[in-house]
């Protein structure tokens, strides 16, 4: 991770604004980032767009509001690190879901049957909501028909 801040007139900001995968921008004299600037799914947050009051008993003991500001300093840190922390929470989350498998029901036989028996006796599970319970995005999946598929390689890389 990086962190790097920028002023608008930088000779290098749109290579670094299109390198970026999360783009925060805190200032509200800038005349509006370039869509184009932006690569597909980058996540922007605005702060100047934030309103928000302050009040002097929100701000540390020392510190001082700034007026006509609407987002300060140390809001916009704040904010920041509000971000951050959710995004470490929601990929905590996403990475270690129990799953949630629903075993089929036995049907216990006397004799015991053979495998192949036991087997052509089970009716299959849909593909589909074996990978729900296990976390699988239909897309992660190449599917062959209801009851078989393969999980992409990709999926093994963290």
């Amino acid at each position: 991770m990086m962190v790097q801040t920028c002023l608008w007139s930088s000779k290098h900001l749109q290579k670094q604004i299109m390198d970026s995968d999360v783009v925060i921008l805190s200032e509200t004299d800038h005349k509006g980032l370039p869509p184009t600037w932006l690569r597909s799914g980058v996540a922007v947050i605005n702060l100047s767009l934030a309103s928000m009051e302050e009040h002097p008993d929100s701000w540390e003991p020392g510190a001082e509001a700034e007026s006509g500001a609407g987002v300060g300093p140390l809001s916009a840190a704040l904010r920041m690190q509000h971000v951050v922390r959710s995004s470490r929470r929601w990929i905590q989350e996403q990475q270690y879901q129990p799953w949630r498998l629903r075993p089929l029901k036995l049907h216990p036989l006397l004799p015991v049957p053979s495998d192949i028996e036991i087997s052509r006796a089970q009716t299959p599970k849909p593909i589909s909501q074996l990978a729900q319970e296990i976390g699988l995005l239909p897309e992660e999946l190449e599917v062959y028909g209801n009851t078989k598929a393969k999980v992409h390689l990709s999926l093994l890389n963290p």
